[in-house]
């Protein structure tokens, strides 16, 4: 009888993922050009960011996505981060719930209004229990 080999994890085409996402995106949304470029924009600088520091696309984890927001937005407008981290967030949901790429979704771990993920956050935030002086 033969053995069975357990499935090994593709590397997936950052390319071919990234236009089978903005096909899915232009026809479960009503998209302009302008829009889909930001897009495409976005979606490829997440990808090279991905393949310059070698990390596989279904190994991706919100410290991941952190580090790529805080390089990749540096050098815009508030309102321009706060856009551009919009269109990761809905690439992070599709590749979770429609691609099943990736095992969490960090789609919800992107905090809104920073760069910094909300596990970071809470962290960030949490002071430490000190006697009270009375």
């Amino acid at each position: 009888m033969a053995k069975l080999k357990p499935k090994q994890p593709t590397d997936y085409d950052m390319d071919q993922v990234r236009l089978e996402y903005l096909a899915y995106f232009q026809k479960i949304q009503q998209s302009g050009p302008a829009q889909i470029g930001c897009i495409t924009r976005v979606v490829k600088a997440f990808g090279d960011y991905l393949q310059k520091s070698r990390i596989k696309l279904t190994g991706i984890n919100i410290e991941h996505v952190d580090d790529f927001l805080a390089a990749f937005n540096a050098s815009y407008a508030k309102t321009t981060q706060r856009l551009y981290r919009s269109y990761l967030r809905c690439l992070l949901r599709y590749l979770y719930n429609e691609r099943n790429l990736i095992k969490q979704n960090l789609a919800d771990l992107v905090d809104r209004t920073t760069n910094v993920c909300q596990s970071q956050t809470t962290a960030i935030f949490k002071a430490p229990s000190s006697p009270s002086i009375v």
